[in-house]
């Protein structure tokens, strides 16, 4: 059935498509913890019927604590104050800022008040991976599409492409 091989087809283009994502995103120089964080968040729909064609849905999943990050490397953002409203304080234990060297003796506990967390260049990895994959995307689908209708027997189809 044609429905069956686009919907295969499709699978694999979200596959790769999220394969590219990540490894763009490691090219691109950001950092590894929250590029696997972003990862783990990112997965694709089930192919579903729309009109006369097929669709599928790759999706960073918002309520994950790694959704911000996605946006804010994708697009850029500026400085920010942390914490965020509402909250009174943050603190972090000494493990946290190996860098530091106080004075003896250190504290065992950081407590910060107000802190400006610095902007956040932006460095694209959904938006690239898209136009890189848009070539193999069309080809996927293309072949699955020959061959149903090969497999049908008939050439009564239109073929567009967006």
């Amino acid at each position: 059935m044609i429905g069956n091989n686009i919907q295969a087809a499709l699978v694999e283009v979200a596959r790769r498509l999220m394969q590219k994502m990540a490894a763009t995103a490691s090219q691109n120089g950001m950092p590894s913890k929250v590029a696997a964080r972003i990862n783990r968040s990112t997965f694709a729909g089930t192919p579903t019927k729309v009109g006369n064609g097929y669709s599928i849905k790759v999706s960073i999943d918002m309520s994950k604590d790694a959704a911000p990050m996605a946006a804010a490397y994708e697009y850029g953002i500026g400085e920010y104050p942390i914490p965020k409203e509402g909250t009174t304080f943050m603190a972090f234990p000494k493990e946290k800022w190996p860098q530091y060297v106080p004075p003896p003796p250190a504290p065992d506990v950081f407590v910060f008040f107000k802190v400006t967390h610095p902007a956040i260049e932006a460095k694209p990895y959904i938006r690239p991976s898209v136009i890189e994959n848009r070539a193999d995307a069309k080809q996927l689908l293309g072949k699955a599409f020959v061959e149903s209708v090969i497999v049908r027997g008939t050439t009564k189809y239109e073929i567009r492409v967006m």
